[in-house]
């Protein structure tokens, strides 16, 4: 899926910042089989966190094991009747 410039880089930073670099978060993303989806949590999971992102989207957290991985949803924003989301 294609974001804006300024919501792909709120996910790279956000997605970087309990890591001391690329690598090591890439090395851990592989090793737990943490993932990044693009729809709303499902509805029967409890967020550990929903943070706000540029432009109306957000980013959750679902915690999926006790060893700490789980699933980053990015949520777009809701357009209602066609007015805009300020």
């Amino acid at each position: 899926m294609q974001y804006p410039k300024a919501v792909q880089v709120a996910i790279q930073q956000h997605l970087q910042e309990p890591f001391q670099s690329e690598p090591e978060q890439k090395a851990y993303w592989l090793e737990t089989g943490t993932k990044l989806i693009h729809s709303n949590p499902p509805k029967d999971l409890t967020p550990e966190y929903t943070e706000p992102l540029p432009e109306g989207y957000s980013i959750s957290l679902v915690i999926t094991s006790d060893a700490g991985e789980g699933t980053y949803y990015v949520t777009k924003p809701l357009t209602l009747g066609g007015g805009c989301n300020d």
